[in-house]
């Protein structure tokens, strides 16, 4: 299937990989193929104008008219491909966008494999988006059931350190979730709460106070979890090589426990689960592309083909009458002639693989790039600590415990500099946010340098729980004529959302907080971009900073479009 005349991927397209994953279905049916299939195609029938065809739930290969559906299937495997056009940012912003759904069934060595991908598929490259999780992970984990890396059940890992970090050691699994016990041995209610979210891209698992202590005993403590706890374990664990900092650790004190601060702990985590899934070198074995079966489809199909022809040839050359002689050039031609059609559509899959290969390389040269972008952020930010902390000493020293002054921000071409020199390991200021400050016709530096201030002191003191750190930001905000809230309901408009994102770090962050001038004030009441202001932010709980997104024009959203 797939001809229709045209490349199997538009190639003016840019087409970036969302997440991924991949397990085995479990046999809670008689034939979970079959049940697995019958799901997927269901799913695609609720969300496509067009009716599937009356063989696919048998398993036939087909194509739908309008081409956003393809399913190819023989020698045990059926792959399909669906795309769903994003009407949303079309209608907002004219740019034509697909959610790309892949999702491939292999029957190997008798077990029943699946994997999934999701992409976006852009006409205009660099349009920002937000990673999800395929909703067919979630569909298939209710039935026929879904088993990741032969874990029937993760926590049997967790009253057995030795097979857990045996587990961890192993390179081709999913991610782990270690959430401790509290002190008192009850289950931390983050096991309940991330679990469904991460479904499909980590596995997670209670580990009781014993279990703590018995790795900590066994590894040491800096492989350990404990007291409430949450640790990431990434793929690959390796005593060997001490590389204990690849899998971070969240203490339970720097845990939200309220519940829209865990929604959004929950939904940073599972952009990083995200991330790393679709990041992984040995994702195309793990999670084969479409095109990738595709191919090798059309390359079996293919060899079958130039079997038969030379079949045929043979058959020719053996004839004894003339009148067998015409009949098998007759079939020879005939078997030319799927060669040849074969040969065309093997070429054609090796094109879309290549395409594929070039926006994978593009892909990982850009992430590659932020990442490197992001070390240099850091180090500077390392550099700007210790030079605070040298500045501090000698002043402390000098003056006991007097505040150290700041002196206000003068340009805000001064933005990143002046924030470094000053709030190193309390604010960042990421390159979105100082590339909208520079184009700003706010006239006011000098108090966005004070707000920026008071998120940078009282502010952060306020969240890390310092004493009368709360009292102090009250005032602070009074003084200044300002407060800082929600973004409200921006954030659950799909036409506006994604100005709420901004990258950071190894995925990207919501700024789902802003300071904005009091209400009653005159500034507050403002439409005028050179009189009233906004300083987006959010807060990073693993990190205790305050991380600035945009500043200090508005945002769109329904109150200001």
């Amino acid at each position: 299937m797939i001809d229709r005349g045209e490349d199997v991927v538009v190639t003016p397209a840019e087409s970036r990989l969302v997440s991924a994953t991949w397990g085995a279905l479990a046999a809670s049916s008689p034939d979970p193929i079959s049940l697995a299939r019958e799901k997927i195609l269901r799913w695609v029938a609720s969300r496509s104008d067009e009716a599937l065809p009356s063989n696919a739930y048998s398993g036939a290969s087909f194509s739908l008219a309008l081409g956003h559906c393809d399913v190819i299937s023989g020698n045990g495997l059926w792959a399909l491909r669906f795309d769903t056009a994003d009407e949303e940012l079309r209608d907002e912003a004219g740019i034509e966008r697909r959610w790309r759904t892949e999702a491939v069934i292999a029957e190997i060595k008798e077990k029943a494999i699946f994997t999934v991908r999701l992409s976006v598929v852009t006409a205009i490259p660099g349009v920002p988006f937000f990673r999800s999780s395929p909703s067919l992970v979630r569909e298939l984990a209710e039935a026929p059931g879904l088993i990741f890396d032969g874990l029937l059940n993760p926590q049997e890992l967790s009253r057995n350190a030795a097979l857990l970090f045996q587990f961890l050691s192993r390179k081709d699994r999913l991610p782990v979730l270690a959430v401790a016990d509290n002190e008192d041995g009850s289950e931390s209610f983050y096991v309940q709460a991330i679990s469904k979210s991460v479904c499909g891209f980590a596995h997670v698992v209670r580990i009781p106070n014993q279990t703590a202590w018995d790795i900590t005993k066994a590894f040491g403590r800096k492989w350990s979890v404990f007291n409430g706890a949450l640790r990431l374990f990434m793929p690959g664990v390796s005593l060997e090589l001490g590389n204990y900092r690849d899998h971070p650790i969240w203490l339970k004190q720097s845990l939200p426990a309220d519940r829209e601060g865990v929604r959004a702990f929950t939904r940073r985590l599972l952009d990083r689960l995200l991330t790393s899934s679709v990041s992984r070198t040995d994702l195309d074995e793990l999670a084969p592309s479409f095109n990738s079966i595709n191919s090798h489809l059309r390359a079996l199909q293919l060899a079958d083909a130039s079997t038969v022809a030379r079949k045929a040839q043979a058959e020719v050359a053996a004839a004894k009458t003339s009148e067998d002689r015409v009949a098998a050039q007759h079939r020879q031609i005939d078997a030319m002639r799927v060669e040849a059609d074969s040969l065309r559509a093997q070429v054609a899959s090796i094109d879309a693989k290549l395409l594929e290969a070039i926006q994978d390389r593009d892909m990982a040269y850009e992430f590659n790039r932020e990442l490197e972008q992001e070390i240099d952020r850091l180090k500077a930010q390392i550099f700007g600590i210790s030079a605070r902390n040298r500045s501090l000493e000698a002043q402390l020293a000098e003056y006991g415990e007097a505040r150290v002054a700041v002196e206000p921000l003068v340009s805000f071409e001064d933005l990143e500099d002046w924030s470094e020199r000053h709030f190193a390991g309390r604010l960042v200021i990421l390159p979105k946010a100082a590339r909208a400050a520079k184009k700003a016709v706010y006239e006011d530096v000098d108090h966005i340098s004070s707000c920026l201030t008071l998120l940078a002191s009282h502010y952060v003191d306020m969240r890390r729980g310092r004493d009368s750190a709360a009292e102090s930001f009250r005032n602070e905000c009074e003084r200044l004529r300002v407060e800082v809230s929600d973004v409200g309901e921006a954030l659950q408009n799909h036409r506006y959302r994604q100005q709420f994102l901004a990258p950071y770090q190894r995925g990207s962050i919501e700024l789902d907080l802003h300071l904005a001038p009091a209400p009653g004030t005159s500034e507050r009441g403002s439409w005028d971009p050179k009189r009233t202001y906004r300083i987006y932010f959010a807060w990073d709980s693993e990190q205790e900073v305050v991380v600035i997104g945009s500043l200090p024009g508005h945002l769109t959203t329904s109150l200001t479009h």
